[in-house]
């Protein structure tokens, strides 16, 4: 039997990624078969336990995903693509919501575009206005091609089950523990 293909969807607070969620499932779920799970590792507090105790290595912490998605919106301003972060540099799609409030809050889309494709070169990004499902079809299509690549072209996936050669880590409290090698 086939691996699922594992989707990783990502961003602040409030940008749109249930949104996202919902759309796909809806837009999927009459000819693939679907799960959600939900686990927010990306909170900086999460995240850094996990690095600490070694359990997730940091170089290839998206490496539990086939295809990571990272959603922000444009009510944050129109200066987030020009900072940067994993998310927006490295997700292998970013997305960009809530159009429709662009001129509301002073955000300019050709600002965004331009610092998306200055901080991400190749890689692809798209605005949409999820709540109207502007925007939805190439996030679709974009998907449906991943899904549809050939499981040697993908990215290799951390097994949870299978400890990782990572360096070693330092824990800031005293107990016994082992670590095991491949």
């Amino acid at each position: 039997m086939a691996r699922a293909f594992r989707v990783g969807i990502a961003g602040p607070v409030g940008s749109g990624k249930t949104a996202l969620v919902d759309r796909l499932c809806r837009r999927l779920s009459g000819h693939r078969s679907l799960a959600v799970v939900t686990n927010d590792i990306y909170t900086r507090e999460d995240a850094e336990f996990l690095l600490r105790q070694g359990t997730l290595p940091p170089e290839r912490s998206p490496d539990l995903v086939d295809v990571w998605i990272y959603v922000i919106d444009v009510a944050g301003g129109d200066k987030i693509p020009r900072k940067g972060g994993p998310g927006i540099i490295r997700s292998d799609l970013l997305v960009i919501n809530k159009i429709d409030l662009a001129p509301h809050v002073g955000a300019s889309l050709e600002v965004m575009e331009r610092d998306a494709r200055r901080m991400r070169g190749e890689r692809r990004f798209c605005f949409t206005n999820l709540r109207d499902d502007i925007g939805l079809d190439p996030i679709v299509a974009w998907l449906e091609a991943e899904i549809s690549r050939p499981a040697v072209e993908r990215r290799a996936i951390l097994d949870a089950h299978v400890p990782h050669s990572a360096t070693s880590h330092a824990h800031d409290h005293n107990h016994p523990h082992t670590h095991h090698s491949k």
